[in-house]
């Protein structure tokens, strides 16, 4: 799980900083990562969702998950394409597609976080240490 939390890093930061690249060697090193950080995600999604909800609801929770990646792209192109209308660049939908992506990435740190927020807070209430 925390290398797809890494590689959707990756993609956030690469991709709301890739209207910074002019030329097209730069342009085309960073479709070369986003290839890579893509077929990563796409090749741990299984694992991690296996991982997560067992090998018996996997064909479920892919599905889930196959569903809301299509909402998502039902509503994210046309509004980006109306940030485009607004700016008349894309510069501010790469930014805006970056910042949901590393969002992503917060949100999938989340349960790791309370995790260690409950454990501490056993370990200190029964003074055990923390290993």
């Amino acid at each position: 799980m925390v290398l797809l939390e890494i590689l959707i890093y990756l993609l956030g930061i690469s991709t709301g900083l890739s209207f910074l690249l002019t030329s097209f060697e730069t342009k085309l090193l960073y479709m070369s990562m986003y290839g890579i950080f893509t077929g990563g995600y796409n090749s741990l999604c299984p694992v991690v969702l296996a991982d997560l909800f067992g090998t018996e609801t996997l064909d479920k929770s892919f599905g889930l998950m196959m569903l809301i990646i299509g909402i998502a792209d039902a509503v994210s192109t046309p509004s980006l394409g109306w940030l485009f209308d607004i700016t008349g660049n894309y510069n501010m939908s790469f930014i805006v597609t970056g910042a949901v992506f590393t969002f992503g990435g917060v949100l999938m740190l989340m349960p790791r976080i309370l995790l260690f927020k409950k454990r501490l807070t056993i370990c200190m209430h029964e003074d055990i240490p923390m290993a």
